[in-house]
């Protein structure tokens, strides 16, 4: 009887250690932003949207845009994935990835939506069309991991 209680508390303390985490790391799941009201009524490009990014991390943004222009009714949509990694205070991006490959109508061809570092900022810029009022919705998805300690 003994030999089994030995034996069932080793096999707690065992199971206990492999179900620790490793508290050097933390996940950040930022939930969906959306930018519901932003409007561009001309070609220049714009920040829509600023995301602050801490120090010691790397993730991903993924981004789908939905622009419209009630004028003539065209639409552009797109859906956009890009990798950051932020160490020792400097900010670098991927390469952005379509998803979903931009596709406007065409009275809104030339708009367009893209990526910037910007200090310790990732700015999603939105380029509209000359003299086209266009109204565009932004959904942010954020995964993260940072380095809490060493």
């Amino acid at each position: 009887m003994k030999s089994f209680i030995l034996i069932a508390i080793m096999s707690i303390i065992g199971l206990c250690s492999f179900a620790q985490s490793d508290s050097r790391y933390k996940g950040v799941n930022i939930p969906e932003t959306i930018v519901t009201t932003f409007t561009t009524t001309d070609s220049v490009t714009t920040t829509a949207q600023t995301i602050t990014i801490d120090s010691n991390a790397v993730g991903i943004i993924e981004l789908v845009v939905l622009g419209y222009a009630t004028s003539n009714g065209d639409g552009v949509t797109c859906k956009k994935i890009v990798r950051y990694k932020k160490e020792l205070g400097v900010l670098t991006l991927g390469t952005t990835s379509d998803m979903l490959a931009t596709e406007a109508d065409s009275g809104l061809s030339g708009a367009a939506v893209t990526f910037a570092a910007t200090s310790n900022n990732i700015a999603i810029k939105v380029k509209g069309k000359l003299a086209t009022s266009i109204t565009w919705r932004l959904v942010v998805k954020r995964r993260t991991i940072l380095k809490v300690s060493s």
